[in-house]
């Protein structure tokens, strides 16, 4: 899965995905993204080291000019409307309640990675978007998410050794694809509301969300490739700085990070999971989950700065919610 992963990266950059220099520069600049996510990022300066304890993401994004093999299986209105790509390597490791227990914790989180390489394209309109991704990657031993937790509480954070990664889930794959539509319901200047739905499909996740993103500030409209990439030098763009809350529901149909994946479970993605190791049950699985964020962003002519806080209500039976903050920082390049 690897190689695969290094083949895919190969043919995107191969087929001109972040170039500009064939022909005429595009009129906004690439971006490298790095974005952190971990639950002692919280408003409540206390960790928890729970549930989804740490995400790293790093990311590229640039102006389609031409369409390569991976944007022509991007869901779009038109051929001809703005768009923008989006390539991110990330890891993302989820543990139990206490992770300084050695002992199996049933009826809480397994130990679980996932490495995995996306790819999408999001396609602006004058009133709506289209956001469509597709994830390939590794969840299990080979997602190395013992190899990382561990170091960092050692070395660097000084805090509870994980002991239980040895109950991990087992390797497996993980591909999904997302579906997102945004609509413009409500603008003026210095306000904008919009409504979206999204769609998960895969080995990974299956699911369907809706909810609203509301912004307040100082910002370029979310129907502007202004909000969404860095102009480049000698176009006059306004520096952005505003608030962004967005709540939302989502129904859950599988989730192979809590249940396994198809490899190893039986019945694929879509069964009555019965493998041997230990998981969580479809049977407790909460099919109804309701969360928020709400957002802080800078953007200025060459960098961008963002601060998430991050709640959604329980996902298993029997558990409490989770909150946890994102730091995101992008530059031009």
């Amino acid at each position: 899965m690897t190689k695969a992963i290094s083949i895919l990266i190969g043919l995107i950059l191969f087929s001109g995905t972040w170039g500009t220099s064939f022909g005429q520069k595009a009129p906004f600049a690439p971006s490298l993204l790095v974005k952190i996510d971990n639950d002692y990022f919280n408003i409540n300066i206390r960790g928890t080291d729970r549930y989804y304890s740490d995400g790293f993401f790093l990311g590229f994004s640039s102006q389609v000019r031409k369409r390569n093999i991976l944007d022509r299986l991007m869901l779009t209105a038109s051929k001809d409307a703005f768009r923008v790509r989006y390539l991110t390597v990330s890891q993302q490791l989820y543990t139990p309640h206490h992770i300084g227990n050695p002992n199996l914790q049933v009826g809480d989180y397994p130990y679980a990675a996932l490495l995995a390489l996306r790819y999408g394209n999001r396609t602006i309109m004058d009133n709506y978007a289209f956001y469509s991704q597709l994830t390939l990657g590794v969840q299990g031993p080979m997602a190395l998410g013992e190899e990382v937790q561990k170091p960092l509480h050692q070395k660097v954070f000084h805090s509870n050794i994980p002991l239980g990664w040895k109950y991990q889930l087992p390797n497996d794959i993980a591909i999904c694809y997302t579906f997102n539509f945004q609509k413009r319901l409500y603008d003026t200047q210095k306000v904008e509301l919009n409504g979206y739905g999204e769609i998960n499909l895969g080995t990974l996740y299956n699911n369907l969300s809706a909810g609203a993103i509301f912004k307040v500030g100082l910002f370029s409209s979310s129907y502007a490739p202004q909000a969404w990439l860095f102009a480049r030098d000698g176009l006059q763009v306004k520096r952005q700085i505003y608030l962004c809350l967005t709540p939302y529901i989502k129904m859950v149909q599988s989730n192979s990070l809590l249940e396994g994946g198809p490899l190893k479970t039986a019945g694929g993605a879509w069964g009555t999971p019965t493998a041997h190791y230990y998981h969580i049950d479809r049977s407790e699985l909460k099919r109804l989950i309701f969360g928020y964020s709400w957002m802080v962003k800078y953007v200025g002519t060459h960098v961008s700065v963002a601060y998430h806080q991050n709640f959604y209500s329980a996902e298993i039976k029997g558990l409490n919610g989770h909150m946890y903050g994102t730091i995101t920082f992008e530059v031009k390049l």
